[in-house]
Order: C-alpha cells, then sequence, then structure tokens
C-alpha cells in the first residue's frame, strides 16, 4: 500500500479497540489522538501526561501524530510545542456544507494546489485475465506534484 501512496491511520487513538498492538503489527503512518483527551490538556494532570506520552511515542514509531478535537488556541499552541504535527478540530472549523468547505479551501489555495498534483499523478489498473489477479500502480510524482502537495498541507 505505501508503494501506491495510500496512508493509514489509527484513529481515537487510546479508546476503544485502538490497542499499542496495533502499532507493532500493522503498517500505520499516522496516530490519531482522540479528542478526549486533547480536550482535558491544561485541565487534567492525567489527559496532559497521555498526550505527551502518546506524541513521545509516536515520534519514536516514526509516526505523525494529529490531534483531534482542538477548540482553542491554547491547544494548538501547546500541541504545537509538543511537535504534534496535525490537527483537527472546531478551533480550525465548524463542520462546513461542500460549498462552504470549497470556499474555505479556495481561500488558502489548497484546492489548486490539489488539482495541480491530481494533474500529474496517473493511476493505472491492470486486471490479469482468469486470475482474479488485480494490479494497481500510480506514477512517481514529478517535482511539481510534490511542490503543490507540500503547498496543500496544514499542520499546527
Amino acid at each position: 500500500m505505501k508503494e501506491l501512496g495510500i496512508k493509514l491511520a489509527i484513529d481515537d487513538f487510546g479508546t476503544g479497540y485502538s490497542s499499542l498492538a496495533y502499532l507493532k503489527r500493522l503498517p500505520f503512518d499516522v496516530l490519531k489522538i482522540d479528542r478526549s483527551f486533547v480536550s482535558g490538556i491544561g485541565q487534567s494532570e492525567e489527559d496532559t501526561a497521555i498526550v505527551q506520552a502518546v506524541i513521545a511515542m509516536a515520534k519514536s514509531l516514526r509516526l505523525t501524530v494529529t490531534a483531534e478535537g482542538i477548540e482553542t488556541a491554547e491547544q494548538a499552541s501547546v500541541l504545537k510545542s509538543w511537535d504534534c504535527q496535525l490537527g483537527q478540530g472546531y478551533f480550525f472549523a465548524r463542520p462546513l456544507t461542500p460549498t462552504g468547505l470549497a470556499a474555505l479551501l479556495s481561500k488558502a489555495h489548497i484546492v489548486d494546489a490539489a488539482i495541480a498534483a491530481a494533474r500529474d499523478t496517473t493511476l493505472s489498473r491492470t486486471e490479469a485475465p482468469g486470475t482474479g489477479t488485480l494490479s494497481v500502480s500510480r506514477s512517481k510524482p514529478s517535482e511539481s506534484t510534490q511542490r503543490a502537495r507540500r503547498q496543500s498541507s496544514v499542520g499546527l
């Protein structure tokens, strides 16, 4: 999957069925810290310690960290100071309609960069007759595609 450019994320880490064993057995790229821990940053010593520990662990495993449920500038600032790369939550935007999302992204020029990146990427699908084997391949992104992707990433 990595050869196809597909990244896997473990969502809501620290709750439910998200286990440390999954980090060892499965090829995850992104670890998303559950909002229930993020909301306690600065209010609960336990939540603060858990978030810091998860970020440090993910960093040592070379995983990208996304904090879910960021609602304040203080949370965003603290997470950034702890080297959390990405964040999502109401602090950045409330749920949007497709039109509202397009307007927000166009202001940030993200849509233009994503379209440019997509133009330079070729996906091909090959089915071997009678074998039931399906092969999907993607051409190597050009320099302009890589540059557009870097410009379209929004981090903390």
